[in-house]
């Protein structure tokens, strides 16, 4: 199954979680969405263990709710065979104890529109998302823009009524996401975002049609970065802090500013522990 979904490599893999049945779906005695980061399989489900913005939100994710698999990207359902996804999905292949299924979420990258403002900062975005996880608002391609640190004078997201058509949608999707690369060619028929599924970070860039564009968070803590109406190519790419070197540097000078200072300091208090000579306290009081 494994072999299946990096061939295919079109989406995320949900396994359950540390709080629910996951914990009882193994591989020997390794629940399966840990097994899967051993195998580093894109996933989501395993959580609490990194420190990016979408950690908590990942937390509150509702594996019965559709919505929440486009919010996260999620492809790929592994389930015990014999047993039914909670969401409307596509049986695979069978493969013993285990069963994949897809869902609907076959890109990485969505269309939408910007529909309001959610104000959050990095102590209660987690908390904050849970009334966005069960709003449903991206099923209509709606995506509130996140007013990080920002004072709450925002209205909470609302649950989403009938279902309105898409701004655009995505024809063609590559994705090289574990190089930090994700390129689209889209249609629109009229101004919108395009939404990826991944952690904001300000190491994301943009562009359109290579042009530059700014990026910006939208909840609950995903990049997107506006387009206009008509057909464009979009690409993300993420590069993380390039000034390790230099700060390697930096580090080696000031451990060995500090380990030559603590050698010259020992240096001066051996001589003014020294002993002295007989005759030298005469000599030492006249100079003095």
């Amino acid at each position: 199954l494994i072999a299946l979904i990096k061939d295919a490599d079109v989406g995320r893999v949900y396994a359950g979680m540390p709080s629910n049945w996951g914990m009882d779906v193994t591989v020997g005695a390794v629940p399966v969405f840990k097994y899967l980061d051993s195998r580093d399989v894109d996933e989501v489900g395993y959580t609490l263990r990194t420190a990016s913005l979408m950690t908590a939100p990942e937390y509150f994710f509702d594996e019965r709710d559709p919505s929440d698999y486009q919010l996260f990207g999620i492809h790929y359902l592994i389930i015990p065979s014999g047993y039914l996804p909670p969401v409307p999905a596509d049986l695979v292949l069978r493969a013993g104890r285990y069963s994949l299924w897809t869902t609907g979420t076959a890109h990485s990258v969505h269309i939408g529109r910007i529909v309001g403002l959610f104000a959050a900062n990095r102590t209660n975005l987690g908390v904050r998302s849970i009334s966005l996880l069960h709003s449903r608002l991206a099923q209509r391609s709606e995506y509130l823009r996140v007013a990080f640190d920002r004072a709450d004078d925002y209205p909470r997201p609302r649950h989403a009524g009938p279902r309105e058509a898409s701004p655009g949608n995505v024809i063609t999707e590559t994705d090289n996401l574990n190089q930090g690369e994700v390129a689209i060619t889209a249609r629109l028929h009229q101004p919108g975002v395009a939404v990826l599924s991944a952690s904001f970070d300000p190491g994301w860039t943009a562009t359109v049609d290579g042009h530059s564009r700014p990026t910006q968070m939208v909840a609950p803590a995903l990049v997107a970065t506006a387009i206009p109406a008509g057909t464009h190519t979009i690409e993300f790419r993420y590069r993380g802090f390039r000034g390790y070197p230099l700060l390697f540097a930096l580090c080696g000078l000031t451990l060995a500013a500090t380990l030559s200072a603590q050698a010259i300091q020992e240096r001066h208090s051996k001589r003014a522990s020294a002993p002295i000579a007989p005759g030298q306290t005469a000599q030492r009081t006249l100079n003095a």
